[in-house]
This record gives structure tokens, sequence and C-alpha cells, in this order.
């Protein structure tokens, strides 16, 4: 058991001794005299405690720390700490960014500060980004004495301000069909507000007939039509049966939308 500590221990210190910790392992493993056995566990000893601060038997959770080749890139994230050993800075690469990122830490762990930091650099490659920010904290970003940092716009949702954001959620990106945009919009309604199937049917039923009047599956559209829209379509059609309880859930989903359209405007 002691023997397996020791290893792992070397294992540990592989990142920053490199080979030695393999040499000091085998100097242990080899040892003829029971004397040699134990200057070479001392020396690990010793050298766990210089560079990962801990006695032997209460090591920390240390994870293998990436090469120095795999930390390059881009965008700065900070300094590779390991043990007590400040190791290389580590940064992000541009395709990192359209796969999942996530950062952990505990409350005040430092999480918003690393995202702005991760924020400068791209400000610093001119690379856009939009921050969903309920706390508002990353607004001070505009005050940070950086060249580039008075170009980031504020938009208040619900606030009344000279940069208020405005958007039709009926609008859908360029080169995205309008019927493939209401199928992805009224799904994410009907999870958001936890409609059902049937809602969503009375939904898309409505919005298409807007499209339809817009001239929007034409491309004669002067405008897109919006929830206010919707609910004036829906107050006129007629429903029977169940469809009428859908229409009431549906209803209620464009008064909520409407709302939040009032309160930016």
């Amino acid at each position: 058991m002691r023997d397996l500590e020791l290893r792992n221990l070397c294992k540990k210190l592989r990142p920053l001794i490199g080979a030695n910790a393999e040499l000091l392992w085998s100097a242990y493993a080899t040892a003829e005299t029971p004397q040699s056995k134990q200057e070479a566990e001392a020396l690990i000893q010793m050298l766990v405690l210089r560079h990962l601060g801990n006695a032997f038997g209460h090591e920390p959770v240390l994870l293998p720390p990436p090469s120095p080749e795999s930390a390059s890139g881009e965008f700065l994230l900070g300094n590779l700490v390991y043990g007590k050993d400040v190791l290389y800075p580590l940064y992000l690469r541009r395709e990192n960014f359209v796969k999942h990122v996530s950062i952990q830490s505990i409350s005040g762990g430092g999480k918003t500060n690393v995202a702005q930091l991760l924020l400068l650099g791209l400000l610093r490659k001119n690379v856009p980004f939009l921050v969903v920010d309920w706390k508002r904290a990353y607004r001070r970003l505009r005050n940070v004495p950086f060249a580039k940092a008075d170009g980031i716009r504020v938009y208040s949702v619900g606030r009344k301000s000279d940069s208020v954001f405005h958007w039709n959620p009926l609008r859908g990106p360029p080169n995205v069909h309008p019927k493939t945009w209401l199928s992805v919009l009224v799904e994410a309604l009907e999870k958001s507000h936890i409609s059902g199937q049937g809602v969503a049917d009375v939904l898309i039923e409505v919005l298409d007939k807007k499209f339809e009047q817009f001239g929007v599956y034409q491309g004669t559209h002067d405008k897109f039509p919006n929830f206010f829209d919707a609910a004036e379509e829906l107050e006129r059609v007629q429903f029977r049966g169940r469809r009428m309880l859908w229409k009431d859930s549906t209803e209620r989903i464009c008064g909520r939308m409407r709302m939040q359209n009032e309160t930016t405007h």
C-alpha cells in the first residue's frame, strides 16, 4: 500500500520535475537495502513538500495539467497552477468557442472575472460577442482602460434607456425559411411555457396565416408580423371542443410575449 502511494506521488510530481519523477520511483523501487529505500522515500517526500505543499499521505487532488502545446492559443484564461508552482499560461482557441464551454466555481470564486477576461480577448481580436447579463455586472467592461472597450454596447431589456433592445422573435435569421423558423420558435415556446403539442398546433396555424397575409412567404413583405398581430388573429378565430382550451393557453403565451414587448418599448 505504501509503495502504491509513493508511486502515485511520483506521478503527480511529473508535471513539475519531468522525467526525474520516474527516476525517483525507480530509485525507490530498485533500492537494495532498507537504508537506501528509506533515503529514496525521504527524497520523494521532500520534493512533495517543496512543490505540492503537503506531507506524505495528505496530498491534494491534483488533475494532470495540459501540455504547453495544448495550453497554447489566442485567448488568455490565466496561469496554470499545479501544487505550489505556476507552470505556464492557459489559452483558449477559436474552435473552443463553438463547443460547450463551462466555467465552474463556488460563489466568489472568480467566474465572472474569467469570463470578462475572455471577452476582452475577443474584443482585442475583433470577435463579436453577446452577453445576456441579468445582474448587470458585465457593463463595467466599458470602464476598463482598454482601447476598444468604449465600443461595447449595452442594451436594456424592460428598462427605459437610450439603447433599448428591440427584437421581433418572428423575424428569423438570414437564409432560414420562414416555415422552418416558425417550427423552431413554436417548439421553444412550447417548452418554455409547458404548453403541449395542441397549443403548438394552434400557434403555428395562427402565425402561418399572418405570414401569408403579410407576404412573408412570397417575399413581398415590408415588415414581419408580431405577437400583437397573432393575438388579434386569435380573437377572431373560433374553435370548438378541446381546441378552445388550446386557444386559451395560446392566448396566454401571446399575452406574455406582448407584455415583454410593451416593457421594451
